[in-house]
């Protein structure tokens, strides 16, 4: 019997007992991976593939196994593993006077780019296109 110790019903092999009945918090395989953590066992823990190094995973390319392999995360939420700057957490802000420059006080939180939004918050005003931290100079 073997130790599990995460109540993952996957045992610790360095962890065990010879007896006829099953003790209280052992089992009957040895198949755990990291007995301190729930998730991670050789049938379940599943790793994405992460090409763009943004800690997002591509859902379509995985491995299941115990340890993590190179290039693999957790994680698979990433909405473009071409590109490190578009993932679950890109800001988009609006872009009402649609000059290219959005408003930092009014954003979205999501993978892809919604209409009338831009993926800077450097406008000076958005309610007039000839405003902009790139096109104004003042004197």
């Amino acid at each position: 019997w073997y130790a599990d110790a995460d109540d993952d019903g996957y045992g610790d092999a360095s962890d065990s007992l010879t007896q006829c009945t099953q003790p209280d918090g052992y089992v009957s395989n040895s198949d755990d991976c990291d007995d301190d953590d729930d998730s991670i066992n050789i049938s379940d823990t599943t790793w994405y593939a992460d090409a763009d190094d943004d800690s997002y995973g591509d859902a379509t390319d995985s491995i299941t196994q115990c340890t993590q392999p190179d290039g693999y995360v957790l994680d698979n939420t990433d909405c473009d593993d071409d590109d490190d700057s578009i993932n679950p957490d890109t800001i988009w802000y609006a872009d009402a006077d649609d000059d290219g420059y959005g408003d930092a006080s009014d954003s979205l939180t999501q993978c892809t780019q919604p209409d009338g939004y831009v993926s800077n918050s450097d406008d000076c005003d958005d309610d007039d296109d000839s405003i902009n931290i790139s096109d104004t100079t003042w004197y």
